[in-house]
C-alpha cells in the first residue's frame, strides 16, 4: 500500500521495518479468500441482523423521497452510522426501489469487499513489520475466522467499514508512509463516518503510538508525529463536519437520537466518575469478568449457552492482551494495540455500559494485532531494545511451547466459526424470518395504517409492519424518550414498560412472554383490563427440535411473542376501560432512602420486602397528583398463637424542602387479631399542593411492642398524573 524500502529507518515514527514488501499476488489472494468467506457465510446463514432493518427503514424512506427518517413526516435521527444508512439508501436507488432483497445484497457485497480490503491492509502491514511471514499469516487467519466479525460484515451492520478504516489507521501509524497526515485524516474521517464513537479508538491508538513506538530522534520524532495528528485532525474535521452541520440543520441536533435514547440508561461521564471507574475496573474484571470473554466469542456468546470452558479461554486470553501494553519487552506495535484494546474495553464497560456484539469486533481486531506482535516477539526471541541507540540485544532462548501454544488459537477460532455459522443459520430461519418478520407482516395486514405499536425489538417488526413504533429505549420515538426523561424508574428495561404503556396508549403491544410476566408482576391490571391478547407467535418447538444448537438461549429469548390489542378508547373520559393517563411505577432502584431493620429492602416476587421498622423514600416526579399501592404482612407472620406479629403502623408522608413531613395516609394493621387485615391491603392518596420533592413510606411497630415477625411489605407502588376518585 505504501512505497518503501525494506529495512528503512523512519525518522517520523522511528520504526525499523524488518519485514518485506508483500507481493501483489499475495494481496490478491488474501482479498479473494476473505471475499469468498463472506460470500459463503452469506449464502449459508442468510443472516440479517435486527438492527439493519431499523436503519434500512430510514434508508428506504430517503431513497423513495420521504426523508431520512424512520417514520414519514417525523425528522428523527433514528440511526447511528452515516455510512450505515446512506449506502443502503444508494443500494435501494440502484434497484429502482423495487427490491429490498436486491438492495440488501448490493450493500452486503460492498461490505464484504470492504472487509476483504481491511484484511489486505492487515496483511500488507504485517508483512512490512515482521521479519517472519508467520505472524502475518496468523493475523489474517484470525481475522478470517472470527465468527462475529464475518457475521457483522454480511448481516447489514457498519462493522466492516469501522474495521477497514481502523486497519488503515494502524498501518498509517506503524508504517509512517509518505504524507502520513493525509492517511491519518482520511482514515479517521472514515471511522467517524462509520460510527461516531470512533473518536474513542482514534484517541486511544494515537496516545498509544506516542507512548510506545520508538522514535529517532526521541523527542523530535514524537513532535513530528504530533504535528501529523494535528494536520490529520484538521482533515478529519473538514471531511466529517458537513455531515454534522447537515444533521444539525435537518434534525435540530448533530447527536443521533439513538445516542440520546441509549444515553438515558448510561451513567454520566465526568472526570471524577472516570477516575472512579479506573479504580473500579480491576475489581470488575476479577468479580464479573468485565465482559472480556466477548472478545473472541460469537455474538452474545458469553451468556448464551456456549461452553463455559470456551468463555474462560476467551477471557484469559483477552486478559493477557489487556495488560500487554504494560510489558516493556513486547513488540511496540503490540503494546499500542493492547493499549487501544484496554481503552476500548474500558469504554464498553463504563461509557457505552454494554458490550453490544457489533461493537466488539473493533476491540477484537486490536487483540489480533497485539497477538501477531506477541507471536513475532516469540519467533524472534525477546529482545531488549535501547531507545537511544536502537541496538538490539542478543535474543534470549525461547521454549517451543511459547510458539506452539499461539498456533492453537486459530484452531479454536475456526471451531467457533463453524458452530456460529450453524447458530446464525438457525436463528435466521427460526427467529428472524420465521418469527419476527411474520409478526411485522401480520401487523401490516391487521392494523390500521395510523396505529401505534409498543415493543422492544424494533427492527424486523418495525420494518415489515411500517407502522408508527414506540420502541424501548426510544431509538425512533421521541415520545418514549420524553416520558423517560420524567421518570424516576431505574433498572431492567421491562421496569419501564407499564409506565410507557399507560403514558402513550399504544394500539398494539408486542411483548416476549418473559416481558408479559414482568409487566403483570409490576402492574397486574394493565394487560388484562386494558388490552386483549389477539395473537401468539411461538417457535419454541422449532428451537427445541434442533438437537445441536450452540447458543440455544439466544434463540429461546425470542422464541415466543404475544400480541395485544387495545380494547378501550383513551378519548372516552368515563367508561369501564378508562386507563390512568400516566402511571410511574416506584421500584427499589428509584429509592433514594432504603432502610429497614433487616438491611436494605429487597424485591421478592414483585413485593418490596421492608421488615419493620423501615423507611423508604423516593423523589416525586413533576406533575404527579396521587400515589397508590398495596401493603401488608407476609403469611407466616400472623397465624400462630404465640410466635406472631403484634402489628405495625404503615404511613405515607410527603416531605417539603424544609424536611417537614405531611402524612397523607396512615393505617394500623394487626393481622393476628383481625383476620380481615391479612393479605394485600390497598391504599390511595392525593398529593397535597405545594413544593414537596420527596415521599416517604414508613412502617413502625406499635408503640411499646416488639418488631418480632414484622415481615411487612409494600407492593405495586405507583404515582399517577390524575387525582384518585
Amino acid at each position: 500500500m505504501y512505497p518503501s524500502e525494506p529495512g528503512l529507518r523512519n525518522v517520523g515514527a522511528g520504526l525499523i521495518r524488518s519485514g518485506t514488501l508483500p507481493t501483489r499476488r499475495s494481496c490478491q489472494t488474501v482479498f479473494l479468500i476473505l471475499f469468498g468467506i463472506g460470500i459463503v457465510w452469506s449464502f449459508y446463514t442468510k443472516h440479517v441482523w435486527e438492527d439493519f432493518y431499523i436503519t434500512y427503514r430510514a434508508s428506504k424512506n430517503l431513497a423513495t423521497g420521504n426523508g431520512l427518517t424512520f417514520t414519514v413526516g417525523e425528522r428523527v435521527h433514528s440511526f447511528t452510522s452515516p455510512l450505515g444508512v446512506l449506502l443502503p439508501a444508494l443500494a435501494s436507488v440502484l434497484t429502482g426501489n423495487r427490491s429490498d432483497t436486491a438492495a440488501l445484497w448490493i450493500f452486503r457485497l460492498l461490505s464484504i469487499a470492504t472487509y476483504a480490503g481491511a484484511g489486505v491492509i492487515l496483511w500488507q502491514m504485517a508483512r512490512r513489520l515482521f521479519a517472519d511471514v508467520w505472524p502475518a499469516v496468523f493475523l489474517v487467519v484470525l481475522f478470517a475466522t472470527d465468527a462475529k466479525t464475518i457475521d457483522f460484515t454480511v448481516n447489514g451492520m457498519e462493522t466492516p467499514y469501522v474495521l477497514f478504516f481502523l486497519s488503515w489507521t494502524l498501518a498509517a501509524l506503524f508504517l509512517s508512509p509518505p504524507r502520513q497526515a493525509l492517511h491519518l485524516g482520511l482514515s479517521w474521517a472514515g471511522l467517524m463516518w462509520s460510527r461516531p464513537d470512533s473518536f474513542i479508538y482514534i484517541g486511544a491508538i494515537s496516545v498509544g503510538a506516542l507512548l510506545f513506538l520508538r522514535f529517532t530522534p526521541f523527542w523530535l520524532g514524537r513532535w513530528r508525529l504530533l504535528k501529523n495528528y494535528l494536520l490529520g485532525g484538521a482533515i478529519t474535521t473538514v471531511l466529517y463536519l458537513p455531515w454534522l452541520l447537515w444533521a444539525w440543520w435537518y434534525y435540530g441536533s448533530p447527536v443521533p437520537h439513538t445516542v440520546i435514547a441509549k444515553g438515558l440508561l448510561l451513567p454520566k461521564a465526568n472526570l471524577s466518575a472516570i477516575i472512579y471507574w479506573l479504580k473500579d475496573f480491576p475489581g470488575r474484571i476479577i468479580h464479573t469478568g468485565a465482559s472480556l470473554g466477548t472478545t473472541f466469542m460469537p455474538p452474545y456468546g458469553e451468556h448464551s449457552g456456549w461452553p463455559e470452558w470456551a468463555v474462560r479461554i476467551s477471557f484469559y486470553l483477552a486478559l493477557a492482551i489487556l495488560v500487554t501494553w504494560l510489558v516493556p519487552f513486547v513488540r511496540r506495535e503490540a503494546r499500542v494495540a493492547s493499549f487501544g484494546f484496554f481503552v476500548g474495553h474500558f469504554y464498553l464497560n463504563y461509557i457505552a455500559n454494554f458490550h453490544s456484539p457489533w461493537y466488539v469486533p473493533t476491540v477484537t481486531l486490536l487483540a489480533f494485532v497485539a497477538l501477531a506482535g506477541i507471536l513475532d516477539s516469540l519467533l524472534q526471541g525477546v529482545r531488549q531494545v535501547s531507545p537511544e541507540s536502537g541496538a538490539d540485544a542478543t535474543p534470549r532462548r525461547r521454549h517451543p511451547l511459547l510458539i506452539g501454544i499461539p498456533l492453537l488459537i486459530p484452531l479454536g477460532a475456526f471451531a467457533l466459526f463453524l458452530c456460529t455459522a450453524y447458530e446464525m443459520r438457525m436463528s435466521q430461519m427460526i427467529s428472524e424470518t420465521g418469527n419476527r418478520r411474520k409478526i411485522g407482516e401480520w401487523l401490516h395486514a391487521n392494523a390500521s395504517p395510523k396505529d401505534t405499536v409498543f415493543l422492544e425489538c424494533l427492527g424486523y417488526i418495525g420494518f415489515f409492519s411500517n407502522l408508527k413504533m414506540y420502541d424501548f429505549p426510544g431509538l425512533c420515538s421521541p415520545e418514549v424518550v420524553a416520558v423517560r426523561l420524567q421518570s424516576p424508574t431505574k433498572g431492567d428495561y421491562v421496569q419501564y414498560f407499564p409506565e410507557l404503556i399507560t403514558a402513550l396508549h399504544p394500539d398494539w403491544l408486542v411483548l416476549r412472554s418473559s416481558e408479559v410476566s414482568q409487566v403483570d408482576m409490576l402492574m397486574p391490571d394493565i394487560l388484562n383490563r386494558y388490552y386483549q391478547r389477539v395473537q401468539t407467535f411461538d417457535v419454541r418447538d422449532k428451537v427445541a427440535a434442533v438437537r445441536f444448537l450452540p447458543g440455544r438461549p439466544y434463540l429461546d429469548f425470542d422464541a415466543r411473542f404475544e400480541v395485544f390489542h387495545r380494547n378501550w378508547d383513551p378519548a372516552i373520559e368515563n367508561g369501564p376501560y378508562k386507563m390512568p393517563g400516566h402511571v410511574i411505577p416506584i421500584s427499589i432502584r428509584s429509592l433514594v432512602t432504603n432502610q429497614t431493620w433487616a438491611g436494605p429492602a429487597i424485591n421478592s416476587k414483585g413485593n418490596i420486602t421492608a421488615h419493620a421498622p423501615s423507611v423508604l423514600a423516593t423523589l416525586i416526579p413533576k406533575g404527579v397528583r396521587s400515589v397508590s399501592g398495596r401493603f401488608g404482612f407476609f403469611p407466616g407472620s400472623y397465624e400462630k398463637e404465640r410466635d406472631s406479629t403484634s402489628g405495625a403502623i404503615f404511613t405515607v408522608s410527603v416531605i417539603d424542602a424544609a424536611r417537614a413531613k405531611t402524612v397523607i395516609f396512615r393505617q394500623v394493621l394487626t393481622p393476628h387479631e383481625e383476620t380481615s387485615q391479612r393479605g394485600d391491603q390497598p391504599f390511595a392518596a392525593d398529593l397535597p399542593a405545594g413544593d414537596h420533592p420527596n415521599i416517604e413510606f414508613a412502617i413502625d411497630p406499635l408503640p411499646g411492642k416488639s418488631n418480632a415477625y414484622g415481615w411487612t411489605y409494600w407492593s405495586n407502588l405507583k404515582f399517577e398524573f390524575a387525582h384518585r376518585k
